[in-house]
């Protein structure tokens, strides 16, 4: 008679539970909202001024995502309520917050900072859309070492037929920035990651191939520095060439005509 009655009560409908429409959009926006804000402080200026800021909103997100789990816990001693929710909301915003600062992370490093590092340093020469003379590859680069962005002077070009590369992992290339004054000294290099192939004139990286081409962007990863400098002290070896301050540059198009 038992099993026949528990076997009835698994067949016969119950009393369903009805969902709260404001706990079904809760438990939908509470995630992207908490992603969006821990992304947005993970990406923007806010964080290049102030990194501590960033932390405490992340450690704040990621509490407020603790909460529906303590309610979770609590919802136990109320057999009306369904806990289920409150821990699906729970690990849903701490999913939105790690993937927040993730993507945040990943897209602050890889091209917000280098943007912010360019933008804090010095353009030369001073209002290049109305000083199209530029600056000549043949200064020495102490001149112009808090450069972000270097404009060069009409026949400017890179000299492929010094170009040569130091290859750890990747290859390093450097090509030195040459003009119609040149001496013996290159202190102006454009350099790339896997643009070439180590042998002379098989240099091909930034905008090489653009014959209006007469600007650098300044390299501002530190940690590829070292590297692009042992490929110069290669190239002055080989060449005969010297350079005593190297400035390193991404090889690009000016941004005004």
């Amino acid at each position: 008679m038992q099993q026949r009655s528990s076997v009835r009560s698994l067949l016969v409908p119950g009393k369903r539970r009805t969902l709260n429409r404001n706990g079904i959009l809760l438990a939908w926006l509470g995630p992207w909202v908490l992603f969006v804000i821990v992304l947005a402080f993970s990406v923007f200026r806010i964080r290049y001024d102030n990194p501590g800021l960033v932390d405490v909103v992340f450690a704040s997100a990621l509490l407020c995502s603790l909460i529906p789990w303590y309610m979770g816990v609590k919802s136990h001693e109320h057999p009306a309520r369904m806990p289920t929710w409150f821990y699906y909301l729970s690990v849903a915003c701490a999913a939105g917050v790690f993937f927040g600062w993730i993507f945040g992370g990943y897209t602050y490093a890889a091209y917000m900072r280098p943007y912010f590092d360019w933008e804090g340093l010095n353009v030369y020469p001073p209002k290049p859309h109305t000083n199209l003379n530029g600056i000549d590859p043949a200064s020495k680069g102490q001149a112009v070492i808090d450069a972000g962005v270097i404009f060069f002077a009409p026949g400017t070009y890179v000299d492929r037929s010094k170009a040569l590369a130091f290859r750890n992992v990747n290859q390093f290339c450097v090509a030195p920035i040459t003009g119609p004054n040149q001496t013996g000294n290159y202190d102006f290099w454009a350099v790339g990651k896997d643009c070439c192939d180590g042998v002379s004139t098989q240099f091909h990286c930034g905008d090489i191939g653009d014959p209006t081409a007469r600007s650098g962007l300044r390299l501002l990863r530190d940690i590829d520095r070292p590297f692009f400098r042992l490929a110069t002290q290669q190239a002055e070896a080989k060449f005969g060439i010297s350079a005593l301050h190297p400035i390193f540059l991404t090889w690009t198009t000016p941004a005004f005509s």
